[in-house]
């Protein structure tokens, strides 16, 4: 499934805004992020909890290897983001649907997928589902951390190749997705947030909501960026 975006985004308005905090998150939390790890392997859980516990602006609070009770346990605990390995270009309905029966119990908790590959339309429908960020399995450790900082204060993240993807417009004509590409390489972050929300198909108004931003400012944004 590919999204026109700016058939869907026609005659849209903008101004930019700063992002607003999930709730719960405060600009310079001086106590340590919580992070929660879910992934089915143990080394992959332990090479994270090694990353983060060994600065001490993170602590790994809790980890499992599914999504359990283990995990929902962990969570309710205290947790500021939950990093979660799942394989998105895994078409397993079943796994699919157990991430977002997940995300629907944790709506005010960040949460980053951590994936080997990034298939456009499964993407699409991991942020249509709730998850706040996803990131490449190639990711350095430094930039995972960066990744965990934005998130926790309310930031969305996304891979700038993947929305060139979600961006890029049925046309298969090279000059056009080519043009698609240096576009998405001037964006600001926080255009880049606003691009990856509305190419799940939501409406101005739930992008708005999403971002914490209204739904003219969205117009505007989004009729600078198309």
């Amino acid at each position: 499934m590919k999204v026109n975006m700016k058939s869907h985004f026609e005659a849209a308005s903008l101004e930019l805004h700063e992002a607003t905090s999930f709730p719960g998150f405060a600009a310079g939390l001086s106590q340590p992020l919580r992070v929660v790890v879910c992934s089915p392997h143990q080394l992959f859980v332990s090479a994270l909890r090694s990353l983060f516990n060994q600065k001490p602006q993170y602590v790994v609070t809790g980890e499992a290897l599914a999504f359990d009770a283990s995990l929902e346990k962990a969570v309710r605990q205290g947790t500021d983001v939950i990093l979660v390995d799942f394989d998105l270009a895994d078409r397993n309905a079943a796994a699919m649907s157990s991430l977002e029966a997940f995300l629907q119990k944790t709506v005010d908790i960040p949460t980053v997928i951590l994936s080997s590959v990034l298939d456009p339309d499964m993407c699409q429908r991991a942020l249509r589902a709730g998850v706040t960020g996803i990131v490449s399995k190639n990711t350095s450790g430094e930039a995972l951390m960066d990744v965990v900082d934005q998130v926790s204060k309310g930031r969305m993240w996304l891979e700038r190749s993947l929305v060139t993807s979600m961006f890029a417009d049925s046309s298969h004509n090279v000059r056009a997705k080519c043009a698609d590409s240096r576009k998405i390489a001037e964006l600001t972050p926080r255009e880049l947030e606003i691009v990856a929300t509305a190419s799940t198909g939501a409406t101005n108004r739930h992008i708005g909501e999403r971002l914490f931003i209204s739904s003219s400012t969205v117009r505007h944004h989004l009729s600078s960026i198309f």
